[in-house]
């Protein structure tokens, strides 16, 4: 169980018990996490009014950073955030056994974990042929997110790998493109972000026909970066 730093504190109290509860491991705990609420409701306002017409992800991974899935999934909700995303297909159970919101799925998901996410409605970020492939052979429909690499190095699709996927996509009647991202790598450096964005426009010489949900680290919320997309990702860190 991660706690985060004492500047990350912010009065939800996260006791040994509910942890236990949760079928956390917890030994001799010296170390409780308090969570203001009302600082926490107050900062999805703030970054609503900044990007009014978009959706807002909230990036809930690592059991909320720490916080807690549980305790902070059900606030997030009741204040309007309608997508969660998550690291791992487990995180995504837990955040559907909590909400009805879209959940997408960041990392990278094992095969033999693939048909759970078209069988509890989960998206997954795709960025391999193999995994594309693989899903166009499995019963259901599954919803995916093209994760594009544009600079971070770190996970990621381009060039002739990321035309494999695209038409293996719009070939399959088993999976369903709801959008594209990509990771900036340093967002308070603004030209390469912008060199980033216009890398990320490779997408539309694929013919993708879904809008962008453009992914942020959570300096880019501070540093005024907005784009086309449809939703901006923002950590609750």
């Amino acid at each position: 169980f991660f706690l985060p730093p004492p500047h990350h504190l912010a009065c939800l109290k996260i006791t040994k018990k509910e942890a236990i509860n949760s079928n956390r491991l917890f030994t001799n705990l010296k170390t409780t996490i308090e969570i203001s609420k009302t600082a926490l409701i107050n900062n999805i306002h703030t970054l609503r009014a900044r990007v009014p017409s978009k959706d807002i992800m909230a990036v809930v991974k690592a059991n909320a950073y720490g916080h807690g899935i549980a305790q902070i999934v059900p606030i997030l909700a009741d204040n309007g955030i309608k997508w969660f995303a998550v690291d791992n297909i487990d995180e995504a159970l837990e955040v559907r056994s909590l909400t009805d919101a879209h959940i997408l799925v960041l990392g990278y998901v094992p095969f033999k974990q693939l048909d759970i996410a078209a069988k509890y409605d989960i998206s997954l970020t795709v960025y391999n042929n193999q995994t594309v492939d693989h899903l166009a052979k499995l019963p259901g429909k599954t919803k995916v997110h093209i994760k594009v690499e544009t600079g971070m190095n770190r996970q990621g699709t381009k060039n002739e790998e990321l035309k494999k996927i695209t038409e293996t996509i719009k070939k399959s009647p088993h999976i369903i493109l709801e959008g594209t991202s990509t990771h900036f790598a340093d967002p308070e450096d603004f030209e390469v972000t912008h060199k980033q964005i216009e890398i990320f426009k490779i997408c539309s010489k694929c013919k993708l026909e879904k809008p962008y949900i453009e992914f942020m680290k959570s300096k880019s919320s501070k540093t005024g970066l907005r784009g086309t997309c449809r939703q901006c990702e923002k950590s609750i860190s």
